[in-house]
């Protein structure tokens, strides 16, 4: 019997007549869920119903509802989810790098003694990355499919305001598969995944309003990030502009999340014990000149040419390939099928394989450094120039379209470094090739400029990607030059995205909990006037009394001789209220 029956004494379905009917009795205010809901209500609930671990939760949210101001907590929260974080961040490398280092390191050799001399070493890459790939398909299966990287992570953001935390267990597992498989993804997605996931918990724990859950989510997205770059501000700025197509957006959310970074930037490298230096060394240079900041212009045109086309090519493989041919949900045959292509690119140059953040060492001084992961370092090619122009692009359009079939064959990781590597192979290309013909250019504005152009082209990161560029090289000089290179990238893209929930904020009206954030400054009443009419293109609608084109001959409303004598603007407009000008 519905509650509404009862209220009115009649069966359900059954209508009494008006006058057998009994009086409703007033409607009482609705009983909270659970008395964690009586926080900020002024109710006092019962706690001796509660167990030990539910009185210390309330009491912690009643703690932060009513003693804590908001910025306080937002900044004391993002502090702890970023000490959190970088705990979480070593735990996930510590396992990586013990199935990374087993897997080629200790298997590489082992398979080449077993099948000498029959088989050529190389074939145990084209093993490992089939095995692998369809092991993949298998964990996906098995635990579930987690969100899809990064694209995933931002239409959660967006959409439902936090991440997942219960699925991170299965994001951790599926891609140390994916990179064991030498897929062409790297740590940085899952990372910002579970990081953004703790972040989410927490809020829940304190149980905070949305917007606060948004931004402390933020948190952890951005403390990730600042882990893997090893640069604080250029993970929370990522963190913060890859939700938006053209900029940040949610700008509260900037300082918590760049305390966030700091802190797990700290944790990690204290826990795993890493210097904080550069990780990518080029060789030295004459002083940059302040005009060859315009080649810039340059690098960022081809660059965004490539990420465009990236973007281009993968959106059609899965529209005229995957739907059509329905392999969304046979993950086991998609992994399969990954590691076939993968390993095939792989044997031919091995330096494509995995998410080539140390990789790149080995493209920028020419083959000196040995790559860190792959075994055997030589493919069917045998021993190629890493200066010679024509290998060098082979191998960034080789990663990019590895990075493609790595996404599409559904394996986890973020693509930001392999991007990143691209871009230094052609860029190195590049810088040779002129070379070649006598035009002296400097390496690492080439490389870094490239790499800043493709992965702005596709995350839409201005201004994260130089900043983290720059402080991946050690390389300040060619800041211009990658600012230059990521602004035009920028453009070059026009519509075309892979991250398509990538979009607007919500307004603060649109977010509950934003009412509140609000800081304790004194009102200021705006004195402005604005033209009712006769605007057009070449005119600013609403000048300020700062002199714009509201003061232009034959539309002066209040001009300079009205300042020297002391005229009241605001007793001015009023008097002068009608078409020409208004409050």
């Amino acid at each position: 019997m519905c509650r509404k029956a009862l209220q009115r004494n009649e069966e359900p379905g059954q209508t009494l007549p008006v006058d057998a009917r009994t009086p409703s009795p007033p409607p009482s205010p609705p009983a909270p869920a659970n008395v964690f809901m009586e926080v900020g209500t002024g109710l006092q609930p019962d706690l001796g119903d509660l167990g030990f671990g539910e009185r210390i939760q309330f009491k912690i949210r009643q703690y932060f509802e009513e003693k804590v101001p908001w910025r306080s907590r937002l900044v004391f929260l993002a502090l702890i989810v970023g000490l959190l974080t970088g705990v979480v961040c070593v735990l996930y490398e510590v396992v990586m790098d013990f199935v990374i280092h087993h897997v080629w390191a200790k298997g590489g050799p082992a398979y080449a003694e077993f099948v000498s001399p029959h088989l050529p070493p190389w074939t145990f890459i084209l093993l490992t990355c089939v095995v692998f790939g369809g092991l993949t398909g298998v964990f996906i299966r098995l635990l579930g499919e987690p969100m899809a990287n990064l694209p995933g992570v931002v239409l959660a953001a967006h959409r439902d305001g936090l991440l997942g935390y219960e699925e991170a267990p299965a994001m951790a597992v599926i891609s140390i598969s994916s990179i064991t498989a030498g897929g062409s993804l790297g740590p940085e997605a899952p990372l910002v995944s579970i990081g953004g996931g703790l972040a989410s918990f927490i809020a829940g724990l304190v149980d905070l309003s949305e917007a606060e859950t948004l931004f402390i989510t933020m948190c952890g997205m951005g403390a990730g990030l600042a882990a893997f770059f090893g640069e604080p501000v250029g993970g929370a700025l990522f963190a913060c502009e890859v939700l938006h197509r053209y900029g940040l957006e949610y700008y509260e959310a900037l300082i918590p999340t760049v305390i966030a970074g700091l802190s797990c930037n700290w944790a990690f490298r204290v826990l795993a014990n890493l210097p904080q230096e550069p990780i990518w060394t080029f060789a030295p240079e004459e002083p940059m000149l302040p005009s060859s900041s315009v080649l810039g212009l340059v690098y960022g045109l081809l660059g965004g040419i490539l990420g465009w086309a990236w973007m281009r090519g993968t959106n059609l493989l899965r529209e005229k390939v995957m739907v059509p041919l329905k392999l969304g949900p046979k993950h086991i045959t998609k992994g399969l099928l990954g590691g076939i292509i993968i390993g095939s690119i792989g044997i031919l140059y091995p330096q494509t394989l995995f998410w080539a953040e140390f990789e790149a060492q080995t493209i920028i001084d020419g083959g000196a450094t040995p790559l860190p992961h792959v075994y055997p370092q030589e493919g069917v090619l045998g021993a190629i120039s890493l200066v010679d122009p024509a290998h060098l692009l082979g191998i960034g359009i080789a990663k990019l379209v590895a990075i493609s079939i790595t996404v599409l064959a559904g394996y986890r990781g973020g693509f930001i470094f392999p991007f990143m590597f691209a871009g230094h192979s052609i860029g190195t290309a590049c810088f040779y090739f002129l070379a070649g013909y006598g035009i002296h250019t400097s390496q690492a504005a080439a490389a870094l400029s490239f790499a800043a152009a493709i992965n702005v082209a596709v995350t839409r990161t201005v201004l994260a990607t130089p900043i983290v560029l720059a402080s991946l090289s050690g390389r300040t000089d060619v800041f211009p030059h990658l600012l230059v290179a990521s602004l035009v990238a920028l453009w070059v893209t026009g519509e075309e995205s892979i991250i398509k929930a990538a979009r607007k904020r919500w307004l603060r009206a649109e977010l509950e909990g934003t009412s509140a954030m609000t800081d304790r400054t004194p009102t200021l009443e705006r004195r402005r006037l604005v033209r009712s009419g006769n605007n057009s293109a070449a005119t600013t609608p609403g000048s300020s009394l700062h002199g714009g084109n509201l003061f232009a001959k034959g539309d002066l409303v209040f001009g300079k001789e009205d300042a020297l004598k002391g005229v009241d603007p605001k007793a001015l407009a009023d008097k002068l209220a009608g078409p020409k000008a208004m409050m």
